[in-house]
Formats: structure tokens, sequence, C-alpha cells
């Protein structure tokens, strides 16, 4: 009879050692995915970060053909009213 108690915490701390791998087998992989998935926010970052700084520079460069554009169009006047 000594032996049953023990058999049964035995048996007890053996499904305990069993649950504890299943769990840190999901850990394991639910870290896996987790770094994917900040890899994956990462690209994203970088390719805003792109897209906005492609879309500022185009901005800037707009201004400064607009600035110069009209800066063609006031010269233009001038040199058409010296001819009147």
């Amino acid at each position: 009879m000594a032996r049953q108690p023990e058999n049964l915490v035995l048996r007890v701390l053996k499904k305990i050692q069993e649950t504890q791998a299943d769990i840190q087998e999901v850990q394991a992989e639910h870290s896996a995915q987790l770094k994917e998935i900040k890899e994956r926010l990462d690209d994203v970052e970088d390719g805003i970060v792109t897209a906005l700084g492609l879309a500022t520079q185009a901005n800037i460069r707009q201004g400064v053909l607009d600035g110069q554009l009209d800066e063609l169009r006031v010269r233009v006047e001038r040199l058409e009213n010296r001819r009147r």
C-alpha cells in the first residue's frame, strides 16, 4: 500500500511534465509567429517611411517648380509689356 500513493504522485508529476512540455512547445510556436509578425511590421514601417519621404520630396519639388513657373510668367509678362 505504501507504493500506491507514490505511484499516484508520480503519475500526476508525469502528467504535469507532459502539460509543461506542451505549453513550452506552444510558447515556442507563438514566439516564432511573433518574430515573423514583427519582421513584417518592420517592413511595412520601412515602406511607409519611404512612401512618405517620396511624397514629401514630390511636394517640395512641385512647390519649387510652381515658384519657378510663377517667376517665368512674371518675366514673360514684363518682356511682352516692353514690346508694346
